[in-house]
């Protein structure tokens, strides 16, 4: 194939990829990632640091826990009253960005082509760095596009696609940093913008020092490009928590640990093995046995790799469900890369070892290829069967619900919520209140404050809490009414005064 032919094919397919992503991208603030994601852009956009809650008229709110009135996907600020984000500011930056051309509506679709377009292009050209062969480039990226989790994150409000966007660009631009200056900056750039997205990117540390090849006329430009977002992380930090390395994220660390690593490993293996296929896992395997004996490029894929997959085996919340995988997002361009390489390499061996036996040197390249091909249509098998690309509209139902039951609320009303509770606070005009936060004591003396302020109580519950929900507060609420997954409920005691329509 022509230079110029390729160029028009490959060109057509992102712009095919591109609009498969606008069709299903949701664009909604609905649980706790879309929504924190959302409110934290949208008060970025607006020049703030921290907000003022919406707090019940006639309650005093410092006679509750400060959380009692933040949403899900926020937490309590340092300023009384106030609620931060509880999320990396690195996607709302985005997603702020994006806003100030385009709308709040309509940021999270140009974020997600944007990353989806730049993790399809870095990481083709990243595996042209690594000297492959065309034809082993695109299977890589196709390896990449397909495989569930990356058609999955393509069309949700969440940060793994975007991480692995800027993972694979800080990888491929120190690759090419120990020669360039420039390219030693961008990549410390690109590492310090992966860290803002997600912190656990940081682990991608020494990968991007084993690319510059331990060189200091390589490290040097690379911190001066690091220095300044992660500087202004450090400040935001500071600035949000109190600390220069705390975030919003709290009680991770018990989360963490050694006792997880069996449990986290098989999950990982199991579903690796599920969309990549044991032959490419195999594969992967022989790029460790490359990188002992010194192959630099398979040793920076595979630390890469191993330091993401390292962490997530300890995390306790990894493994509920294969869509977990989505934690090692960032690190799928290693092992699909890595595989790609080992397969090149053992192509080779085989011509070298075999060319006294041309029907096995012939049948090598194909038997290689297939173990990628085999990931191709187990991915394209599962996407299909799962239908993951409607996963992203599937909080559409989130600002429909809101509106629905605002237009039957008087406008003194209190809204209990929990998993609405974010969507509430980015489409409402209602207070919330975070039942899941409240004790029997507590909720007894909230019911009774509110009387006798005078606000009506209400509750927007969706199936996924109305159990919970009942299990708390049995008996004292009246059903108003549904819609889609959501209901309606007011406090019986309260007397229902004349909605505001």
């Amino acid at each position: 194939m022509t230079t110029r032919v390729f160029t028009a094919a490959a060109a057509a397919a992102l712009v095919a990829g591109a609009a498969l992503v606008v069709r299903f991208s949701g664009t909604a603030a609905g649980g706790a990632d879309s929504s924190g994601y959302l409110n934290s852009a949208r008060m970025f956009a607006a020049g703030q640091l921290y907000e003022r809650v919406r707090t019940v008229p006639g309650v005093k709110p410092d006679a509750y826990r400060p959380g009692v009135f933040v949403p899900l996907g926020m937490r309590p600020g340092r300023q009384p009253l106030t609620a931060v984000p509880t999320y990396p500011p690195g996607l709302p930056l985005h997603l702020a960005a994006a806003s100030l051309l385009i709308g709040i509506g309509r940021a999270p679709v140009a974020v997600n082509v944007i990353a989806w377009v730049a993790a399809t292009v870095l990481l083709y050209r990243l595996a042209r760095v690594l000297a492959m062969p065309q034809t082993w480039c695109v299977t890589a990226v196709l390896t990449f596009t397909l495989f569930p989790l990356t058609v999955l994150q393509s069309v949700r409000v969440m940060s793994d696609l975007l991480a692995t966007a800027w993972c694979t660009a800080a990888v491929a631009f120190a690759l090419r940093g120990r020669k360039r200056g420039a390219y030693a900056v961008a990549a410390g750039m690109s590492f310090s913008m992966a860290v803002l997205v997600r912190p656990t990117d940081a682990l991608l540390a020494p990968a991007i020092a084993l690319a510059l090849g331990g060189s200091p006329a390589a490290f040097v430009p690379a911190a001066v490009g690091a220095a300044p977002l992660l500087a202004g992380l450090g400040l935001y930090n500071l600035a949000e928590y109190g600390r220069v390395f705390t975030t919003g994220y709290t009680g991770i660390a018990p989360l963490v640990s050694l006792t997880n690593l069996p449990t986290g490993l098989l999950h990982f293996v199991r579903w690796l093995a599920t969309f990549l296929g044991v032959p490419a896992l195999a594969l992967v395997g022989f790029g460790l046995v490359r990188a002992v004996r010194g192959d630099r490029r398979q040793v920076v894929l595979l630390t890469w790799a191993g330091a993401i997959v390292g962490f997530y085996t300890l995390y306790e919340q990894s493994v509920y469900g294969w869509w977990r995988l989505r934690f090692l997002l960032p690190a799928l361009p290693a092992f699909i890369l890595s595989a790609a390489l080992a397969a090149q390499e053992l192509c080779a061996l085989a011509a070298e070892r075999w060319r006294s036996r041309p029907v096995l040197r012939r049948l090598a390249a194909p038997a290689l290829a297939a173990s990628l091909l085999w990931a191709l249509g187990v991915s394209a098998y599962w996407d299909v069967t799962r239908r993951v690309w409607n996963v992203g509209t599937s909080e559409d139902v989130y600002p429909r619900c809101v509106a629905w039951s605002e237009r039957q609320l008087p406008p003194n009303a209190a809204l209990l919520a929990m998993q609405t509770s974010g969507a509430v606070y980015f489409y409402g005009r209602s207070p919330i209140v975070r039942y899941d936060l409240m004790d029997e004591p507590t909720y007894v003396r909230f019911t009774a404050d509110a009387r006798r302020a005078g606000v009506p109580l209400y509750a927007l519950l969706f199936r996924n809490d109305r159990v919970e929900f009942d299990q708390r507060w049995p008996g004292s609420w009246q059903r108003l009414g549904g819609l889609d997954e959501a209901s309606l409920w007011r406090l019986a005691e309260t007397t229902a005064p004349t909605a505001h329509r």
